[in-house]
């Protein structure tokens, strides 16, 4: 039995649109017919209701057929409408058929602007593994929404990857579909998002062993840190180098030393030395100065 919360809602196709009302009451094998897309776009919500019993959708749909909850804008469940049953967080749409409840994948499109996927999606690349993918199924858990996305060259011979709106694996794979275990899988990922995102910015949920011993061993584990970076003793004060911060001229400079276009201050070359010095011999003996072009003169050999 689950305990879990239980909820069940109504969608009627939208009034006063010429296209849709032509669409009202029709059954599912005249929309099969015509490949029209059932999407939430085209539809508004008329009712929302709780349910604490272990009712199956086609218990619900026969309690809605004689009676909507008030205040429903109707009277009871009509053909063309979509029967959408929360259980345990578990979101699932039906549409309601004269004889039977189908089931709808991409009855509610992802509202996130920046989702991946959807169930039409084929000709995906999943990362780090080979081949194009499409999504072969789709569930609603705790209002987000995850695929299982089958290879498109193996079909079912391959194992499903499960994958969030963005892309992201978020269990093992499975020949199975959305097994109890993959959902279980799926929760888990949920419940550590939302745990991450109520971790204050910076911080994490617990500290590195390490870490830990250091801090028993030392007091305060910076403290041995900073000992080996900060350039003087003075500055251990469990923040993490207090040396000035260089300049941006400073810092564009050792930049240009590195790529040889600026030479260090105070270092002349002792090759141009040299030479100065040497032009300065040959103008006193009236000799013609050592240009630019003319060679080094050669060691001379050690004998």
């Amino acid at each position: 039995m689950s305990n879990g919360r239980k909820q069940f809602a109504v969608y009627r196709l939208k009034h006063g649109v010429e296209l849709l009302e032509a669409l009202r009451c029709r059954s599912w094998s005249f929309i099969r017919k015509y490949q029209i897309r059932v999407t939430s776009d085209n539809y508004e919500q008329i009712c929302v209701s709780p349910f604490t019993w272990d009712y199956e959708p086609r218990d619900i749909r026969r309690q809605l057929e004689e009676e909507l909850p008030a205040p429903a804008m109707g009277n009871s469940l009509m053909v063309s409408d979509v029967l959408v049953i929360t259980i345990d967080d578990i979101t699932t749409a039906y549409y309601v058929d004269p004889d039977n409840l189908i089931v709808l994948t991409g009855f509610f499109q992802t509202s996130s602007s920046t989702a991946l996927l959807s169930i039409d999606t084929t000709d995906y690349q999943i990362e780090g593994r080979p081949g194009i993918w499409l999504a072969a199924d789709e569930i609603w858990l705790d209002g987000e929404h995850f695929f299982l996305m089958q290879s498109q060259k193996y079909g079912k011979k391959a194992l499903y990857a499960v994958l969030d709106s963005d892309g992201k694996p978020v269990a093992d794979d499975t020949a199975e579909g959305f097994s109890e275990a993959v959902k279980s899988q799926i929760r888990d990922y949920i419940q550590r998002k939302k745990a991450a995102k109520e971790l204050p910015v910076g911080s994490s949920e617990v500290s590195p062993p390490e870490n830990r011993q250091k801090s028993n061993e030392n007091g305060e584990y910076l403290r041995s840190a900073e000992m080996s970076e900060e350039q003087s003793l003075s500055m251990i004060d469990g923040r993490m180098n207090n040396m000035p911060p260089d300049l941006p001229v400073q810092r564009h400079q050792r930049k240009k030393r590195r790529k040889g276009k600026l030479p260090r201050k105070g270092r002349e070359s002792v090759l141009k030395r040299l030479r100065e010095y040497q032009d300065e011999l040959a103008r006193q003996r009236g000799q013609a100065v050592m240009g630019k072009d003319t060679q080094d003169p050669p060691e001379r050999r050690k004998t």
